[in-house]
Formats: C-alpha cells, structure tokens, sequence
C-alpha cells in the first residue's frame, strides 16, 4: 500500500461474491499517511449478483461512513477497474447497479474524493475484510487497527511493515541527498576560500607592483645624480 500525502486519509474498499454458496459481503478500511487504521467495516450483503454488485455496495458503504464520521477529504482505491470506469463515467452500469451507483454519485457530491485502480496485491486489507463480512451476519465497525478480527490482522501487519520499509527507504534516500548537497556545500566553500586567497595574493602582488613602480617615478623626477645612477 502506498500512503497517501501527509494531512489526507486514503480509503481502500472492496467487494466479494462467493458463487458456490451464494454469500456476498463488503469492507473497506481508512489509512492515514503513517498506515494507521482511522477506521475498518466489514458486513454482509443480501441478493447480490455479481462481483461488481459486491464491490459497488462497499464502496457506496464505505463513502457514507466517511461522511456520517465527516471526513470529506479522501482518496480512494479499488482493484475494480470496471467500478473505477463506472465511477468516473467511463463505462456504462448494468440496470441493476442503477440504485446503488446513484446513492454513490449523491454522496461524492459532499465527498472531495479522488478514485484510482490498484492491483489486488495492493488491496489486500479490504479484500480480507469483504471475505471476512461474507462470513458474518453483523455489521462490523472497527475504530483502531488494534481491534480488527484476526482474519485482518496478517495483512494489516504486512501492509504496516511495507509501509515503514517505504518510509525508512523515502528517509535514506533524503538523508543522502542532504548529504550530497552538504558535500557540494563544503566543496562550494573550499573553492571560494581558494579564490579568495588566490585574489588576495594577486592584490598583494599588484600593490607591491604598484609601490615599485611608484619608486621608480620619484627616482626618475630626482636628481640628475640620481638619473645618472638609473642610466
């Protein structure tokens, strides 16, 4: 999972649809930029379809919860490219999603949201909570990512791990650049001292120059002795 900016939150949601037992449930999960649960659901739904049935109901549930927690600042990942083209009106609904897509097209209304499609590698979280809802006949609301089933936890942990592996990484790379820059800093400096010298020994070789050259005029203005000497 990448993090979202630091000061917004990114919200991961997704669908499943068990053909074989007919069990469809949803879930999705709230991150803040350190990878920290904001909040997790997971919950079973009735006379789903389809996948993308699934897939559509969490998210319209996973928008709804934002806004009844008034967090209205999110970003949005799902591994439905098909919900993602829906969503941003690049595809077509099927007639039986028509309810579902318009109770999410009203709540983005409040929402400032951005969607985008991930891989499923990258949503693993939410796809453990749409399994675990398939087998629940509650609704569940997790408030810390200390609480969440044991079934959410593995993936949790995992996505922690990769997200401070990224971050120690992220770290590394700027304390190099500082580093470097600090370096070129110090060589910066080092030629300038040089200059520096350089110019103040051209200085003292053009005064003692100029002071040779200012004997040589008296000497020439003096005496015809001393012009004598000279010649």
């Amino acid at each position: 999972m990448d993090a979202p900016p630091v000061g917004r939150l990114k919200l991961n949601v997704d669908g499943a649809f068990k053909i074989a037992a007919g069990d469809a449930g949803g879930g999705g999960i709230l991150r803040d930029h350190h990878g920290r649960c904001v909040f997790a659901f997971a919950t079973k739904y009735q006379g789903v379809i389809t996948a993308l049935d699934a897939e559509a109901r969490a998210l319209r549930d996973d928008l709804a919860i934002c806004c009844n927690q008034g967090i209205l600042d999110i970003m949005v990942e799902t591994d439905s490219l098909n919900l993602m083209r829906i969503v941003t009106g690049k595809m077509s609904w099927p007639w039986e999603l028509t309810c579902v897509i318009q109770d999410i097209a009203v709540t983005t209304q409040t929402l400032k949201a951005q969607i985008k499609h991930v891989p499923r590698e990258a949503n693993q979280v939410a796809n453990a909570l749409a399994g675990y809802g398939c087998s629940t006949n509650n609704f569940s609301f997790w408030g810390s990512g200390a609480v969440l089933p044991h079934v959410v936890k593995g993936p949790y942990r995992l996505d922690k791990v990769a997200e401070l592996r990224t971050t120690t990484d992220q770290e590394s790379h700027w304390r190099e650049q500082a580093d470097m820059a600090a370096a070129s800093t110090s060589q910066w400096r080092l030629q300038a001292e040089t200059a520096a010298a350089e110019a103040a020994w051209l200085r003292t070789q053009m005064e003692a120059a100029v002071s040779q050259v200012g004997e040589l005029t008296l000497r020439m203005q003096g005496s015809p002795a001393d012009q004598a000497e000279l010649v």
